[in-house]
């Protein structure tokens, strides 16, 4: 796994100043630096597969920015590398005592750490039963969420396909021009079985409209996050770019900054809901375009990677 990813800079800050981990020496108390050269010497060194060398540039890393959690989960990695899990185990530890924002998203994004979770070691541990109780504590969420999504009544629901019409959900996309890349079927309908044509690739056709179908995803509130409160239920439809999301709540769509997440160690105002389904697969929705040929054929084709907007000519 590369470290790129860490070049982003969080902005989490905390105010307890005593830890227990030892970084090799104190947090840096002097104006923040906001250089990612270390970050770029950690890639070097990671590439050639220094691992020592990596583990002594991400501590020094985690000094400059002690309140970064970013830096410390490049460190956990790294320890990890060099198959020093109790100490890797000791940073978890380390930054759930630091209040760092512990969730699904963060905790598993680097296979080494997800890995780490799962491991005897980690879980008979004391920072690992502590985890173990907040995945309980999830479980059990999840199971009253459950509940609740049973005895909802269908005006409340939204439909199990919620289909966006007249939809073009990527950057710069809109409907007219457009070229085939590669040949595709067109059917009488979205979703439907009749064969209405066949169009060929380098074919030039008009895409007329579009319909994005979505299938709901439910999550539950466990903190209050306006318009949502604690124990309240919503459903995710599909991005609307720019961070906004489209969203189903009390029998209508709305839409917002909202996200949700596996678990979260601690409730809070950056962790506030749960996939009510832990097994859940995000689907990605499915966009039909209705496409109009040379010779006046109309059908709906859903191969839309297979085709690319022409230029405007304007």
């Amino acid at each position: 796994m590369k470290f790129v990813h860490f070049l982003i800079v969080g902005c989490l800050f905390v105010t307890t100043s005593v830890w227990a981990y030892d970084l090799g020496g104190p947090c840096d108390t002097g104006p923040r630096n906001y250089s990612n050269d270390i970050l770029r010497e950690i890639q070097k060194e990671y590439q050639a597969k220094n691992w020592p060398k990596v583990v002594e540039l991400a501590k020094a890393s985690a000094r400059r920015m002690c309140d970064n959690d970013y830096r410390w989960y490049q460190l956990a990695d790294g320890l990890l590398l060099v198959k020093k899990q109790n100490e890797a185990i000791e940073v978890i530890d380390e930054m759930y005592r630091r209040h760092f924002d512990l969730k699904a998203s963060t905790l598993e994004r680097l296979p080494t750490i997800k890995h780490l979770l799962e491991t005897p070691q980690f879980k008979s541990s004391p920072i690992g039963r502590i985890f173990e109780e907040k995945w309980t504590a999830t479980r059990n969420r999840r199971r009253e969420f459950q509940k609740k999504l049973t005895a909802m009544k269908a005006p409340e629901r939204p439909p199990a396909i919620y289909i966006v019409k007249d939809r073009c959900p990527y950057d710069d996309c809109h409907f007219g021009d457009w070229t085939l890349e590669d040949e595709a079927s067109l059917r009488d309908r979205p979703n439907g079985s009749t064969v209405v044509g066949q169009v060929s690739s380098g074919e030039k056709v008009i895409a007329v409209t579009g319909e994005l179908h979505v299938k709901p995803i439910a999550v539950g509130i466990i903190f209050d996050h306006p318009p949502f409160k604690k124990g309240d239920l919503f459903f995710l439809l599909d991005s609307l770019g720019e961070g906004l999301t489209r969203y189903w709540f009390n029998g209508q769509a709305g839409d917002g900054v909202v996200s949700a997440e596996k678990y979260c160690i601690e409730t809070s105002k950056d962790c506030w809901a749960e996939y009510v389904d832990s097994n859940f697969r995000k689907n990605e929705p499915k966009w039909w375009v209705k496409i109009k040929t040379k010779d006046g054929t109309e059908g709906w084709a859903d191969e839309t990677e297979k085709m690319e907007k022409e230029e405007d000519n304007d």
